[in-house]
C-alpha cells in the first residue's frame, strides 16, 4: 500500500488532476507563457522541414546567369569553332580558334573554358574532348535544376572575364623571367622539352631571356643565338587568358611559340629536301634501269638521312642527333641547342643495378656538371619517360637533387614503375641520387653562349 500510494504521489505532481475535470480524466499542466521575443526564436516544424529540404537541395556551383552567358557564346560560335563541320568540336579545333584573333572579350573567355575543359578531359581520361550542341543543352538543363558540376562552368567563365579585363600585358612583371613562375598543362603541348629547357635558362641566366624577347607596340621579336628572328604577331585574348601571368608576365608562351615556329621552318626545310632527294634518286634509278634491265628496283633507295640537323641563319649545322634517337631525347637535344647557341651534351644515367664503379663515375660527372653550373651558366635538365624535368640543385653533402616538375604541383611526384615518390611544392621536390638514376634515364646540359661572351 505505501509503494502504491508513493508513485500516486509522483504520477500527480506531474499530472495534477484538473478541478473541472471529470472522474478519471488526465490533463496536462498548463505551458508556461512565451514572450513575443521568445516565439519570433521558435523555428516552426514547417520551417525547419522547410530548411531541411533547402539544405538537401544542390545548390548551382555558379550563378545561372554566368553559366547561360557561357553556354549563349559557345552557342554563337559553334559552327565557326568547328572547322570540319562534323557536329563537335575537338581540342585541335579550340587550339585554333585560340589563335584568332577574332575572337575577344567573353568569347575567348567562353573559349578559353572549353580549352581548360579539353586539357582536363586528356589529363584525367586520356581521351579527346568532343563537344556537342546536345551536350550544352543538357548542361543548361542540368544548371537549372541546382546541379553541382564537377567542373564550374558558369565560374570558370566569369573569372576568366574579369582576368582579361584587369590582365597587365607584358613580357616581364619585374624585368625578369623566373623558373618558379612557370606552369605547363596535360602534355605540354607537346613542349615538355622546350619548355625545360627555358625554364633553365630562366634560372641560371634570366638576362638572356630578355634579350631574346623584343617587343615593338604589338608586335614581338624572338631572337634565338645563331639562329636569326622570328616575327611574331600580337597575342589573342585567349592566349593571354591561357599563358599571361600577373605574377610573371607571358615571356614564357611567346618564347615557346617563337621555338616551335623556328622548329616548324626547320622541319618544313627538310621535307623540302627530302622530295628533292626522292626526285633526283627517282630520276637516277630511271636513267640507271634505262642502261642496264639487270639494276634491281630495291638498288633505287632513298639515302637515308643518319642525323637531323639545325641550321643557322649563317647557313652553319650545328652537331646533329641520330635520327635512331628517340624524338623527346632530339627534342631535348634541340631546345638546348636554340636556347643557348652551343652544342648540348648528355649524360647517360647509370642504374642503381649498375656496378658501383660505373655509379660512382656518374655521380662524379653529375657533380661536375651541376656544382657550378649557376656561375658556368650551364642548362640542365633531366628526362623521365617523356617528360623533361629542370635540375636546380646538386647538394653534395646530402648527396640528393632539387628537381622542378613543370606542372608546379603541389601533389606527390610519380616514379617510372608508378610507385609514389616525394612531395612537391610548387613543382618542386627533392630526391636521393639513387633514387634519381633509378627514375631518370638522361641529363642533358649545355652551357650558355651568349652569357659565357
Amino acid at each position: 500500500m505505501l509503494k502504491t500510494f508513493m508513485i500516486l504521489t509522483v504520477v500527480m505532481a506531474t499530472l495534477s488532476l484538473s478541478p473541472t475535470a471529470k472522474a478519471g480524466e488526465w490533463v496536462k499542466q498548463p505551458q508556461p507563457t512565451i514572450t513575443q521575443t521568445q516565439k519570433s526564436n521558435v523555428k516552426s516544424d514547417a520551417s525547419l522541414q522547410s530548411e531541411t529540404r533547402q539544405r538537401s537541395r544542390p545548390k548551382a556551383s555558379a550563378s545561372s546567369a554566368d553559366l547561360k552567358r557561357f553556354l549563349d557564346y559557345v552557342r554563337e560560335n559553334f559552327a565557326s569553332w568547328d572547322k570540319n563541320h562534323d557536329g563537335c568540336i575537338d581540342g585541335r579545333e579550340i587550339r585554333i580558334a585560340s589563335m584568332d584573333d577574332r575572337y575577344h572579350g567573353d568569347t575567348a573567355a567562353a573559349l578559353t573554358v572549353l580549352k581548360i575543359l579539353a586539357d582536363t578531359s586528356f589529363e584525367k581520361n586520356k581521351e579527346l574532348f568532343l563537344l556537342k550542341i546536345a551536350d550544352l543543352d543538357a548542361i543548361q538543363d542540368k544548371g537549372s535544376c541546382g546541379v553541382i558540376f564537377e567542373f564550374d562552368y558558369g565560374n570558370e567563365f566569369q573569372r576568366l572575364s574579369k582576368k582579361l579585363k584587369m590582365q597587365r600585358r607584358v613580357l616581364f612583371t619585374d624585368n625578369r623571367a623566373h623558373l618558379s613562375s612557370l606552369r605547363i598543362g596535360p602534355g605540354g603541348d607537346g613542349c615538355f622539352a622546350a619548355a625545360a629547357a627555358a625554364g633553365s635558362l630562366a634560372e641560371v641566366a634570366p638576362s638572356v631571356i630578355s634579350n631574346m624577347l623584343k617587343q615593338e607596340k604589338d608586335q614581338y621579336t624572338v631572337s634565338f643565338p645563331d639562329h636569326g628572328d622570328i616575327q611574331l604577331p600580337p597575342l589573342t585574348d585567349a592566349e593571354v587568358l591561357e599563358y599571361a601571368d600577373n605574377a610573371d608576365g607571358y615571356w614564357f608562351y611567346l618564347l615557346l611559340k617563337g621555338y616551335n615556329e623556328y622548329r616548324s621552318t626547320i622541319k618544313s626545310a627538310d621535307n623540302n629536301n627530302n622530295n628533292n632527294n626522292n626526285n633526283n634518286n627517282n630520276n637516277n634509278n630511271n636513267n640507271a634501269r634505262e642502261k642496264s634491265k639487270e639494276v634491281s628496283i630495291l638498288t633505287a633507295k632513298t639515302p637515308s638521312r643518319k642525323n637531323r640537323q639545325i641550321s643557322s641563319k649563317a647557313g652553319k649545322k650545328s652537331e646533329s642527333v641520330p635520327s635512331s634517337a628517340p624524338p623527346e631525347t632530339s627534342e631535348c637535344y634541340n631546345a638546348l641547342a636554340v636556347l643557348s647557341g652551343t652544342t648540348p651534351k648528355s649524360l647517360r644515367l647509370s642504374s642503381s643495378s649498375a656496378k658501383s664503379e660505373d655509379r660512382q663515375s656518374t655521380r662524379e660527372l653529375l657533380q661536375s656538371v651541376l656544382e657550378n653550373k649557376s656561375e658556368s651558366h650551364t642548362m640542365t635538365i633531366a628526362l623521365k619517360q617523356e617528360q623533361a624535368y629542370v635540375i636546380t640543385e646538386y647538394d653534395t653533402a646530402k648527396d640528393t637533387l632539387t628537381i622542378r616538375n613543370l606542372s608546379g604541383s603541389s601533389a606527390n611526384e610519380k616514379w617510372a614503375d608508378g610507385s609514389i615518390g616525394p612531395k612537391m611544392s610548387n613543382g618542386y621536390f627533392s630526391c636521393t641520387f639513387s633514387e634519381f638514376t633509378k627514375n631518370f634515364q638522361t641529363v642533358w646540359y649545355a652551357n650558355i653562349q651568349s652569357a659565357s661572351q
